[in-house]
């Protein structure tokens, strides 16, 4: 009877072991600077984008020719455009268009990289295949790649998203895959085998919930360079068609006035760093705290 008892109690103790655990990386979490000041930052910016039309203090698409390049003063706390445009306007809209197309591109990344990741690390006679497929994307540097596959579907601000989306998943692919490789050899993994469970139920309850810490650590330092190639692909003019404010457009409006009127492309710069910045240190204070081997 002891025994039966002690049996029974088993769920009931793994998940407290879960919570307790859960627990643990929460305060872990909230000791490390890194994490606090990534999310914070990141926060603001996520901030800016809801809620831009209450906080712009005018319309970002008005032009007015006698304010041209007009520097910061109070009711236009970081000047105008070359056509008169509140510049901080622009930059708050801009956050609404950066943000979430930099989400859809990881989005791409992720879930095709994903799978030919499991794939591939889960059944050996894909993975020569696969791998030398991704080797190949690999060697193309990732603003190259984005570039041509641009050519191919054309220009705009979605072919621009999924552009950087697939020159991101080789990275994913290859990632997923050595995690997958370690893990079939766990006994958990080589348990549910012998026990004749199917290829999907493992892959889907055993390997995949491991994967997800890595998943979460990459992305939030990938998510930098995401939103580093979409604004770079729309200063060079392949991105967004004017006037949709985007922070590297925003940059290109006003690399001419470099010298006569900073303003136009320095506050979108800074608004880039920032917001660069936040994924960053999210992304090492993830790392430091979900690593095992840290």
């Amino acid at each position: 009877m002891e025994e039966n008892t002690a049996y029974s109690n088993l769920p009931e103790q793994n998940s407290l072991i879960k919570r307790d655990s859960g627990w643990r990386i929460l305060k872990k979490l909230c000791r490390n600077k890194s994490v606090i000041v990534g999310a914070v930052l990141i926060f603001i910016i996520i901030f800016i984008a809801i809620f831009a039309p209450v906080l712009a203090p005018n319309d970002p698409y008005e032009t007015n020719a006698v304010l041209a390049k007009k520097g910061p003063d109070k009711a236009y706390p970081f000047g105008c455009d070359e056509v008169g445009r509140c510049v901080l306007s622009r930059m708050i809209y801009g956050a609404r268009v950066t943000i979430p197309y930099s989400v859809l591109a990881l989005l791409i990344a992720v879930v095709i990289g994903l799978f030919f990741g499991l794939i591939s690390g889960y059944y050996s006679f894909l993975d020569n295949s696969i791998m030398r497929l991704m080797d190949v994307l690999m060697a193309f540097p990732g603003m190259l790649l984005a570039i041509a596959i641009i050519a191919t579907l054309g220009q705009g601000l979605i072919n621009v998203t999924i552009a950087v989306g697939l020159g991101t998943m080789p990275a994913y692919a290859r990632l997923i895959r050595g995690a997958v490789l370690s893990l079939k050899k766990m006994p958990y993994v080589e348990a549910s085998i012998s026990a004749g469970a199917s290829d999907f139920r493992i892959i889907i309850r055993h390997i995949l919930p491991n994967c997800v810490p890595t998943i979460i650590v990459y992305s939030m330092l990938e998510m930098a360079w995401i939103i580093m190639s979409i604004s770079t692909l729309s200063f060079l003019g392949i991105g967004v068609t004017p006037p949709i404010p985007e922070w590297g457009a925003l940059i290109s409006s006003g690399k001419n006035f470099i010298m006569s009127a900073p303003h136009i492309s320095g506050f979108p710069v800074i608004f880039i760093l920032v917001t660069v910045t936040g994924f960053n240190l999210l992304g090492d204070g993830l790392r430091d705290v979900l690593d095992p081997r840290l």
